[in-house]
């Protein structure tokens, strides 16, 4: 290995580090065995896709040199029950709701990684299970080379989430479509609530 290879394979675990500072994860990130600076590119880019999402799986498949990757967050499973009830709630079909256009236009913009191949992304939009809902992304290991870029598009897509959960969760609350559980009374004695 020369040093230029050294040298640009440990700026780029510094560049993940950055990455996750910029989404407020570097603890979770230094937790994955990332707290030096290090030639391990690969363990960086896994560092960060583990804490880009709640629930992230994969597998490697020898035959056609592909991996699977499988990311799920809480808060995607959340936003598709959400959807489900704002489509019924105004007599439109799933499909055609405008949030979950919203939601996978977003999507499909954040993992176009343009002249990079090798890749193929496909979003389940499913809530049957705690992580129903997630991204399927097939990466060729011969061809893809965009790592640093599916790491930071699936910190963005989690922000994102976060964020389109609670405003569509606020719409509806608002709608009385759904309401926040209720407390149990409060018993004005001591201050306990009742059982």
């Amino acid at each position: 290995m020369t040093d230029e290879y050294v040298v640009q394979e440990e700026l780029a675990s510094i560049e993940y580090a950055l990455l996750c500072y910029d989404y407020g994860k570097l603890d979770e990130f230094l937790k994955t065995g990332n707290e030096e600076v290090s030639e391990d590119y690969i363990n960086c880019f896994y560092g960060a896709m583990d804490v880009a999402t709640d629930f992230f799986e994969s597998r490697y498949y020898e035959i056609s040199n592909e991996t699977k990757f499988y990311f799920s967050y809480r808060a995607m499973v959340e936003y598709y029950r959400l959807c489900r009830i704002h489509s019924s709630k105004h007599g439109l079909r799933l499909r055609d709701d405008p949030y979950m256009i919203e939601a996978l236009r977003f999507v499909q913009g954040m993992l176009d990684f343009g002249c990079y191949g090798g890749y193929s992304v496909h979003l389940q939009t499913k809530i049957n299970h705690e992580w129903a809902s997630g991204l399927v992304i097939w990466l060729d290991d011969s061809y893809f080379t965009a790592e640093f870029e599916l790491a930071e598009a699936l910190l963005e897509i989690g922000a994102w989430y976060e964020e389109s959960c609670r405003r569509l969760r606020e719409e509806l609350l608002q709608e009385r479509a759904i309401r926040l559980p209720a407390l149990p009374p409060h018993n004005a004695e001591g201050g306990k609530r009742e059982q």
